[in-house]
C-alpha cells in the first residue's frame, strides 16, 4: 500500500480512506485494467473491417499502454469474486472476437489464440530494466519487434500449442482449476 500511495502521489492514509484494505485496492485496479482492455478491443473491432491488421496492431499497443499484463502477478493473491470473473470473461471474449476477425480477414496468423496474446503482454511486463519511463519505452520497443511475427502469412507454423486455460489458472493459483 505504501508503494502504491507513493506512486500515486498520495499518503497511505488517503489510500486507506478510499480502500479499506489491499484486496479492495487490487480488485479496483484489476477491474479498471480489464475494463480498459475490453474497451480497447471493442474499439479496434469497430475498425477491423476497414483495416484488420492496423486495428489489431493498434489494439496491441494501446492495450499494453492501459496495462495489459501488468497486474498478472496479483492473480491468485486475493479472491477475485464474480465481478472480476465476469470482467475477465468479457475481456477474453472481446480480444478473442478481435483476433478472430483479424484472422478471418487474413491479417493475423491463424495459429495463435487470445491466451497467446495475453502471454505476450505478461512477457512484456517482465521487463524491469531502468526506471518507469525506460521500462515503458522498452516494452513498446519489444512489442514493435514481436507484433510483425503475429501477422499473416506466418513464416512457419508454430510447433507448440498455446497454454490451456488450466495451465494459465494453475500459474496464478495452483489450487484453482476452474474456468471463468
Amino acid at each position: 500500500m505504501a508503494e502504491i500511495a507513493t506512486h500515486a502521489g498520495v499518503g497511505v492514509a488517503s489510500l486507506y480512506r478510499r480502500f479499506a484494505c489491499k484486496d479492495d485496492l487490487v480488485h479496483h485496479l484489476c477491474l479498471n485494467a480489464m475494463t480498459a482492455i475490453t474497451a480497447t478491443a471493442q474499439a479496434a473491432l469497430a475498425t477491423a473491417d476497414q483495416d484488420p491488421w492496423n486495428a489489431f496492431n493498434d489494439f496491441l499497443h494501446t492495450a499494453l499502454t492501459v496495462g495489459a499484463g501488468s497486474l498478472t502477478p496479483l492473480a491468485g493473491t486475493f479472491h477475485a469474486g464474480q465481478t472480476l470473473n465476469n470482467a475477465a470473461q468479457d475481456m477474453y471474449t472481446a480480444v478473442g472476437n478481435l483476433l478472430a476477425r483479424a484472422q478471418a480477414a487474413g491479417a493475423v496468423r491463424n495459429d495463435i489464440t487470445a491466451r497467446d496474446i495475453f502471454q505476450i503482454f505478461e512477457m512484456l511486463h517482465a521487463i524491469y530494466t531502468g526506471d518507469t519511463t525506460r521500462r515503458e519505452a522498452l516494452r513498446r520497443r519489444y512489442l514493435q519487434l514481436i507484433a510483425p511475427a503475429l501477422a499473416a502469412p506466418a513464416a512457419a507454423p508454430l510447433t507448440e500449442p498455446p497454454p490451456t486455460w488450466q495451465e494459465t489458472i494453475a500459474a496464478w493459483n495452483p489450487a484453482h482449476t476452474d474456468h471463468p
